[in-house]
Order: C-alpha cells, then sequence, then structure tokens
C-alpha cells in the first residue's frame, strides 16, 4: 500500500511539472527580399542586379547575443531533427539564417527557455542541408 502511495505521489509531481512547462512556437520568416548593391564596378564591367527573395535555410541558437559568437550545437542531431538542450540562467538567441545573402535575423527568446527541437523538411535540402520545417521551444 505504502509504494503504491508513493508510485502515485511521484507520478503526480511529474504530472505537475508537465503542466508547468510552456511550449511556444518561434517563427523565422519563411523568407525575406533583399536589394544587394556594388559599391564601384570594375572597369570594363556592368553591374545587374535585382531584387532576391530569399528563403530560410539554416536556423540556430545563441547563448547571448549573437554578436558575442556564442553559436551553441544541438545535443542531438539527425535527418530528421535537431535538439538543443539550454541552461535555464542563459539568455537565448535564436538566428535565422537564408540562402544567397549574409543577412541573418535574430530574436531573443523567452527567460528561462530550456530547450528547443528543429524539425527538418524530409523533402527540401538547401546550402545548410535540410530545411527547417518547425521550430518548437520549451520553457520552465
Amino acid at each position: 500500500m505504502c509504494n503504491w502511495n508513493r508510485i502515485i505521489g511521484l507520478a503526480l509531481m511529474g504530472f505537475s511539472a508537465f503542466l508547468q512547462a510552456k511550449t511556444y512556437i518561434p517563427q523565422c520568416p519563411k523568407e525575406i527580399n533583399t536589394l544587394e548593391r556594388i559599391q564601384t564596378s570594375p572597369d570594363g564591367w556592368e553591374t545587374l542586379s535585382g531584387i532576391k527573395n530569399n528563403y530560410l535555410g539554416n536556423v540556430s541558437f545563441y547563448s547571448g547575443h549573437p554578436k558575442g559568437q556564442a553559436s551553441l550545437k544541438p545535443n542531438r542531431i539527425n535527418k530528421k531533427k535537431a535538439e538543443w538542450k539550454f541552461s535555464p540562467h542563459d539568455t537565448i538567441y535564436i538566428v535565422c539564417h537564408y540562402n544567397q545573402t549574409g543577412i541573418e535575423l535574430t530574436q531573443q527568446l523567452p527567460q528561462k527557455t530550456k530547450g528547443c527541437t528543429v524539425i527538418f523538411n524530409p523533402n527540401a535540402k538547401g546550402p545548410y542541408g535540410f530545411l527547417p520545417q518547425k521550430i518548437t521551444c520549451n520553457q520552465q
């Protein structure tokens, strides 16, 4: 009888912790429009330029602002998904990388974000590998 009470108590504690964890979905824009310009054309050359649509090619996470270059490696990665675990004391940023441009978008994630998972599209590959399809993060 005592063991059942202990098991039920532990199950309720685990369920309570599960209910307290919040899940949210950061949204990188699927594509951005960029306009590149050359400062000066080399002698004898004509510059051709236009507006490009740059699609989302990769997602990364940083401990602190990305200017500090503290990019975090996934704890687990395969063709289907990548998973990151974070310290609840760290300030985490998401960085959205786009094809054919050096322009990236970044945003601070909510405090106490404890992990994120990126699901890849198995049917679409870009220069960084399979393209991100869905991003899910958990908070304490």
